[in-house]
């Protein structure tokens, strides 16, 4: 997997600002992981950003601001590593592929012998499968 600089990331970061801020999604996926239920609440891109690497600055990664749909609360954040094919449709905002996802107290990165890893702050485990479908904000 690549590691992309600031510089590559900044289209990306601009095409989800420019087809996505503001969108009401329902959904929170990693890989085949509901970190939030389908409509369970919903949530909005409120901002994305590139941020660089403190350890290496030639690498980067994106930072989606996500704000309850109801305005209420703090923004909390969308962490999203070498981030790969983002598509955005009616169906909402996919990744392909990532290095590694985080939001709030949740993580997930693939494996090398295939499938990915996920913690939570009720444990960590491993699940086959997922390939091709590394973050869905499911409309």
């Amino acid at each position: 997997m690549s590691h992309p600089s600031a510089a590559e990331l900044a289209p990306l970061a601009q095409q989800i600002r420019t087809h996505f801020l503001r969108q009401t999604f329902g959904g929170i996926w990693f890989w085949q992981f509901a970190v939030v239920r389908p409509h369970d609440q919903g949530h909005c891109v409120v901002d994305c950003q590139v941020v660089p690497n403190e350890a290496d600055p030639s690498r980067a990664h994106l930072v989606l601001s996500l704000q309850h749909a109801s305005g209420q609360g703090h923004a909390a954040t969308l962490a999203i590593w070498d981030p790969q094919g983002l598509s955005i449709d009616a169906q909402g905002l996919r990744l392909t592929g990532a290095a590694r996802l985080r939001f709030g107290g949740m993580e997930a990165w693939p494996e090398a012998q295939g499938g990915y890893r996920i913690r939570t702050p009720q444990g960590e485990g491993h699940f086959p499968g997922g390939e091709g479908r590394a973050l869905w904000l499911q409309i």
